[in-house]
């Protein structure tokens, strides 16, 4: 079972911030704040779940590090393509990964979630409310990504 922040934060606000107003988040999460905004909402889900989770992943030194952020953000297919990474998916249904695409006024919103399988990831497109899976692959960034530019 998901643990709650990780997954209200992609699954929920995230998606609803991004889906309610495609344009504005697009642009904070493109701007100089962008990490700062993230951490905003991170905060604002640990404020309604009981077990809140730091934002980081352990390194193999031991340290910590902040493992939420914007992994990347390019123009692909006439859409502003933003990758948000996640701190790590411990469980089935959390997200490694959301990828956000936007064009004035449209917002597309997917997770790429842990599956029932360690190696495997599976990819999901949200349409407001809807869930619409797309089935598991590899836990491979760059072939959900293309997975996904198939989509379009």
């Amino acid at each position: 079972m998901p643990r709650d922040h990780h997954y209200l934060f992609a699954h929920t606000l995230l998606r609803k911030q991004f889906l309610g107003n495609p344009d504005r988040v697009a642009e904070e999460l493109q701007g100089p704040m962008r990490d700062a905004f993230l951490m905003f909402l991170w905060d604002e889900v640990g404020k309604v779940v009981d077990d809140v989770l730091p934002p980081v992943a352990l390194n193999s030194d031991g340290t910590q590090s902040l493992s939420l952020e914007v992994l990347g953000v390019d123009e692909r297919d006439g859409w502003t393509w933003i990758v948000v990474q996640l701190p790590p998916a411990e469980q089935i249904g959390e997200a490694h990964w959301a990828v956000l695409l936007a064009r004035p006024g449209v917002g597309r919103y997917f997770t790429i979630t842990r599956s029932t399988e360690p190696t495997l990831a599976t990819l999901a497109e949200y349409t407001g409310a809807q869930r619409v899976s797309l089935g598991a692959s590899d836990v491979d960034l760059e072939g959900q990504l293309e997975r996904i530019a198939e989509l379009l």
